[in-house]
């Protein structure tokens, strides 16, 4: 089952078998907040988080494009 699979069979209620780990993403002055408290600044808070301070090890997968809509005038 794929990760996809497993998250939208959380999401129709569905018996996924186990939940996705997903914790959200953080606020801007959450992630100041931990700047402050020690995240370093040139590291992704997700890898810090995750992989480094939980440990815990997740499959690699494809980077995912980013689909935000575009706002700017048409000429």
């Amino acid at each position: 089952m794929t990760n996809r699979d497993l998250y939208l069979k959380t999401l129709l209620f569905s018996n996924p078998g186990k939940i996705p780990f997903d914790p959200g993403w953080p606020r801007e002055s959450t992630l100041k907040r931990w700047h402050s408290e020690g995240l370093p600044q040139d590291v992704y808070w997700w890898d810090y988080v995750v992989r480094g301070r939980l440990n815990i090890s997740l499959p690699q997968s494809k980077p995912v494009p980013a689909l935000y809509p575009d706002f700017r005038m048409i000429p």
